[in-house]
């Protein structure tokens, strides 16, 4: 059965890594979809993410700013929307191993230090901003556009 829906990508669209659009507004559209098709069932957000860009190291302020735009749009699909949106998990909370990219694309909020024998893990600058998130249940602060 077709969805009814087309894949696709509009020129304007940001590009973030070789394959990933950062499109917030996208994800709100396509929850109001589930929610008008499918009579409003619960539902839960998984694997939402971005991978790290190369030079920012710690600072994953890409990142940040694909959350925020994504979480922005979550909320506003669930309270001005009335989306029944039930939970949200964040992809990921480690670098870790990647299907097509083995270690190479990491979309951890945590670096991990494969050549350490203890796989150092150590927060990137996107960890405290989520833990913002959590903490205070909104959007705030931070200073990336």
């Amino acid at each position: 059965m077709d969805a009814g829906i087309a894949t696709g990508y509009f020129n304007n669209w940001e590009l973030i890594g070789d394959w990933i659009f950062n499109v917030p507004d996208g994800l709100r559209q396509l929850l109001n979809k589930f929610k008008t098709e499918y009579n409003n069932i619960p539902l839960i957000i998984t694997e939402n993410g971005v991978m790290d860009i190369a030079g920012e190291g710690l600072q994953d302020n890409t990142r940040i700013k694909y959350l925020r735009g994504h979480f922005a749009n979550i909320a506003m699909a669930a309270t001005v929307d009335g989306v029944n949106l039930k939970g949200y998990t964040l992809w990921s909370l480690m670098d870790n191993f990647e299907w097509g990219d083995g270690f190479t694309t990491k979309f951890g909020i945590h670096h991990i230090d494969y050549q350490s024998p203890i796989r150092a893990r150590t927060p990137k600058a996107s960890v405290d901003f989520y833990r913002n998130v959590i903490l205070n249940n909104k959007v705030v602060g931070f200073g990336i556009n």
